[in-house]
């Protein structure tokens, strides 16, 4: 198979593994030395780090204890003494692990330091304990040292009370001056007594704060001479109690004398254990100090030993690098030039097809994923020619359409604006129309008014008249009663005319009197019948008028309601013509609109007719095989 064919990824892949096995021998080469390094590393810190680390923990503890040691000397305290067995103890752990490690890696010469050590360490602590008792036996000593010569100078003391009351009693006896000498002589003896057992104290205080002998040598003198005046003093008692006390100061002499040489020949122990302390403790420091130097030692030779390790490893890996950095660039050019080639020769073929040559063509033999693109780019190359083709030939097709779009859109426009026109002509005579509409609404509102109130009128008219009818009937029923009263003076003026004419001559005046009055009761008469026939006629003219009046109220209640009505619809009719006029309105908007969108259609088709004509340049730009 030719390489040419393989894939970019199978190409690229196949030089990263090539890589990667580089690398990954470059990385075992390394881990073998970086494991020798770190064993050496680990060499240092685990052995002859951690024999340094415990050679420095022995010595700090044989320090530590020493100075313990010191301080038990001058504190004589049993915690000082309890702190420095634990130090001993905790020099033993550290020797311990220094044995551990000394062991592990087979240290034989840190072993050896660590036995000679562990020995000094040994018989440092038995001195030391050693040194303890002479110390404890010394601090006996002098307490017995205090205890006695305490009891000498009580002893002294009382003898002295004793001579001087003693010489008292003789004074006041009035013995003999022989005599009176000899209690002088015992009270120069007690009191020399007492002077000496004051010296040896204080020489005892000046030897066990120095130790240097010197005041053990002024004791070794004072102490005899001590015993000797205790033997010139009993030559001169006679007395029993006196020679008890001399007895007693005798015997605490003598006790005191023991306990002052037990106490410097324990002192004498204590200075040759603390001088074989000394030696041993510097001994054991100097074991550890040994130690220490060779764990430094170690550790120096540890050191270079890593750093020549290091030293190889940098040279193995920078051989290795340079190495994988020249295999890496030639694999790199290699697979660059197998890559970058054929896609030179693509980009070249897009630049032709750039600058609009579609007669461009790529010749690249490989059937990797370059040579798909190749193909797919001649594949685009000869859609995209006849793409070119079409779209010239729709753009002529798109400049013709344009143009006629404009023409027609101009036209629309000047319709438009027409039909803009007379709606606005139809706005204005609607809104005449909804003018003279309100203005019925608001006369059928003011007739409704007046009808309602006629109504009301005819109503309280036809009360009236009622009324009226009423009154005329009682108009006429009066008429009538005077119409009665007419007849019956008529007949008493003719009964009176027939008494008059009956009575003669004398009846004659009265005879004219009854016929005046009858004259008048016969006027009466015919004027009451003729009211009553008045009243009667006035009767039935205003029953006529009330049915009339009757009739016309409903006819009137009527008549307002339909001027309600009216009025209602008219309102209605206002509001659908303010409809009608904002339908109008907005028709005569949209008729506006439409004469702009006409306008701007127009606009848009001479703008695409004109991108048309662009199109067509832009087409130009491209060679095909007919052009």
């Amino acid at each position: 198979m030719n390489i040419k064919d393989l894939s970019i990824k199978t190409k690229i892949l196949t030089g990263a593994l090539l890589l990667v096995l580089i690398t990954c021998g470059f990385g075992m080469l390394s881990k073998l030395y970086i494991g020798k390094v770190s064993d050496s590393l680990f060499g240092i810190t685990d052995n002859n780090g951690k024999a340094v680390e415990y050679a420095t923990g022995v010595e700090r503890m044989a320090l530590s204890t020493i100075m313990e040691e010191k301080n038990y000397l001058l504190q004589e305290k049993d915690e000082v003494h309890q702190r420095a067995e634990q130090n001993v103890k905790e020099l033993m752990g550290f020797l311990d692990k220094v044995d551990t490690v000394a062991k592990q890696y087979k240290n034989t010469e840190l072993l050896e330091q660590s036995k000679t050590a562990r020995e000094g360490t040994a018989q440092y602590a038995d001195k030391y304990r050693a040194g303890v008792a002479a110390l404890k036996a010394n601090k006996q000593s002098v307490a017995e040292m205090v205890e006695n010569g305490n009891t000498v100078a009580n002893a002294a003391d009382i003898m002295l009370k004793k001579q001087v009351n003693n010489y008292s009693e003789a004074m006041k006896k009035g013995l003999s001056a022989q005599e009176l000498d000899q209690f002088v002589q015992r009270y120069i003896i007690t009191t020399n007594i007492y002077i000496k057992a004051m010296q040896i104290m204080r020489a005892e205080k000046e030897e066990v704060n120095y130790k240097d002998r010197v005041a053990w040598k002024k004791m070794e003198v004072l102490l005899p001479e001590l015993m000797d005046l205790y033997d010139d003093l009993q030559k001169i008692v006679v007395k029993e109690d006196e020679i008890k006390l001399i007895t007693d100061a005798r015997n605490g002499t003598r006790n005191y004398t023991e306990s002052a040489k037990s106490w410097i020949e324990n002192d004498n122990k204590l200075k040759a254990i603390l001088a074989d302390m000394a030696s041993l403790g510097s001994n054991v420091i100097k074991q550890a100090q040994d130690a220490e130097a060779a764990g430094y030692a170690q550790l120096g030779n540890a050191r270079t030993e890593a750093e020549q390790l290091v030293s190889d490893a940098n040279k193995i890996i920078i051989g290795t690098i340079i190495l994988a950095i020249v295999l890496g660039v030639i694999i790199a050019l290699f697979l660059a030039s197998m890559i970058t080639k054929p896609i030179i020769l693509g980009v070249k073929f897009a630049e032709s097809l750039s600058e609009g040559d579609l007669t461009a063509q790529i010749d690249i033999d490989q059937k990797d994923e370059i040579g798909v693109l190749a193909n797919a780019l001649q594949t685009m190359r000869d859609q995209l020619s006849s793409v070119v083709q079409q779209v010239r030939t729709n753009s002529d097709a798109l400049g013709s359409a344009s143009q006629e779009i404009s023409a027609t859109a101009q036209s629309i426009s000047q319709s438009a604006t027409e039909q803009a026109s007379g709606v606005e002509e139809t706005t204005a005579s609607i809104e005449e129309l909804s003018a003279s509409v309100k203005q019925n609404a608001d006369n059928a509102k003011v007739t409704n008014s007046m009808a309602t109130t006629a109504a009301e009128e005819a109503a309280n008219g036809g009360q009236a008249v009622k009324r009226t009818v009423e009154a005329m009937k009682e108009i006429a029923d009066k008429i009538g009663l005077i119409e009665d009263i007419a007849y019956k003076t008529n007949l008493l003026s003719l009964n009176a005319a027939i008494e008059a004419a009956r009575a003669g001559e004398h009846g004659k005046g009265f005879t004219v009197v009854a016929a005046e009055v009858r004259k008048l009761a016969e006027n009466s008469r015919v004027t009451a019948q003729e009211i009553n026939s008045l009243a009667k006629n006035s009767v039935k003219i205003a029953e006529d008028a009330g049915i009339l009046l009757e009739k016309m109220v409903p006819n009137i209640q009527k008549t307002a309601d339909l001027v309600e009505e009216i009025t209602a619809s008219s309102e209605e009719q206002a509001q659908g013509i303010g409809q009608i006029s904002d339908a109008v309105g907005q028709l005569d908007k949209a008729a506006q609109q439409n004469a702009s969108g006409s306008e701007q259609l127009a606009a848009t088709a001479e703008e695409l007719s004109g991108q048309a004509m662009q199109l067509q340049q832009v087409m130009a730009f491209f060679k095909v095989g007919d052009r």
